[in-house]
């Protein structure tokens, strides 16, 4: 038999990446500055606003007339993801809108936001840093989030 085979191979397997994944949490953790732990605290992001931050990262966010989607190629449909959510985060400068198409825009990371959004992942992952349980307004005005154009507003 193969030291690979049998019943207790899979939870070898299994400790094995368990430790590297921890291994890894602990070196990221050396890697951050006191000011890196401080600002990723200060974006305070849900899992919601990191889930759209990163579909945009992989240019999956869109935005049309009916409002903002992640495609879900699973299910042949798509995700909606919260106007406000969205709208939020392009006003914090982190997402930018780009026209893919008519009556459709494509909204990718600023970098700002691409910063913004490893920085608090490395920080998740050191355990500095929780999601929220509700979206961060960072201290958006709201004149500031009424000023986003729509692309249900003609665009």
């Amino acid at each position: 038999m193969n030291e690979c085979d049998g019943p207790f191979a899979r939870l070898d397997v299994e400790a094995a990446a368990q430790n590297h994944a921890e291994e890894h949490a602990r070196s990221d953790s050396a890697l951050l500055t006191e000011e890196e732990e401080s600002r990723a605290r200060e974006l305070d992001f849900s899992a919601a606003q990191v889930a759209a931050l990163s579909a945009a990262g992989q240019e999956r966010l869109y935005e049309d007339a009916k409002g903002f989607y992640i495609p879900d190629e699973v299910n042949s449909g798509v995700k909606p993801v919260a106007r406000q959510r969205v709208v939020g985060l392009a006003v914090q400068g982190l997402l930018d809108p780009q026209p893919a198409g008519p009556g459709r825009r494509l909204l990718v990371l600023t970098d700002e936001g691409r910063d913004a959004l490893a920085l608090w992942e490395r920080a998740h992952r050191a355990g500095h840093v929780t999601p929220a349980a509700k979206d961060s307004k960072a201290g958006i005005p709201a004149r500031q989030r009424r000023a986003y154009t729509f692309v249900s507003d003609g665009l």
